[in-house]
């Protein structure tokens, strides 16, 4: 009988330590995006088609979240050095807080106010933390759109570049 309460106690304990912290509340995440223009030298043909965005079913806007403050802000020191390089132009930046319960996807947020972007963030939390991004940016209604969709594991606090050869996204998140 002792034998198999200390193996209880043993798998208890072990269960308990392997258990990734944090995994089971909610988290207040600030996140961040800047998106700047770039003109790389491509090959690739870009199609004058209407938007390829694979919408979620539910999205909140952007502008439904109280913008974070700009000392909380990280990104907001890297635009003036995109600025003086002179080859990437700002075109936009969005901050938000998004609470997100564990081992759930939270609502995909949609960057608006910016008329040359479109698309969406959506972020998820299971055993990583992981992120959708869908935006397309077109510069002018005679130019094609383009588009950057892909899905990643990401860190907290360190900066993520999600990279196009017209256009490109960084992107932070903070607990």
């Amino acid at each position: 009988m002792l034998k198999r309460h200390s193996l209880q106690c043993l798998l208890v304990a072990w269960w308990v330590l392997h258990i990734p912290l944090g995994l089971a509340q909610t988290r207040d995440l600030a996140v961040e995006a800047l998106v700047f223009a770039q003109d790389t030298p491509t090959s690739e043909q870009f199609s004058l088609a209407a938007t390829r965005i694979q919408w979620p079913e539910y999205w909140l806007d952007s502008s439904d979240f109280a913008p974070m403050l700009i000392a909380e802000q990280v990104l907001t020191s890297i635009k003036p050095r995109l600025d003086a390089t002179g080859h990437y132009p700002w075109l936009g930046q969005w901050s938000f807080r998004q609470s997100i319960d564990a081992q759930q996807t939270g609502e995909a947020v949609r960057l608006v106010g910016i008329k040359s972007i479109d698309g969406f963030i959506q972020l998820k939390r299971g055993d990583y933390l992981e992120v959708e991004v869908d935006v397309e940016y077109q510069p002018d209604a005679t130019q094609p759109r383009y588009r950057i969709q892909e899905t990643r594991q990401l860190k907290f606090n360190q900066l993520h570049y999600f990279d196009h050869p017209k256009f490109g996204i960084l992107l932070t998140i903070q607990p």
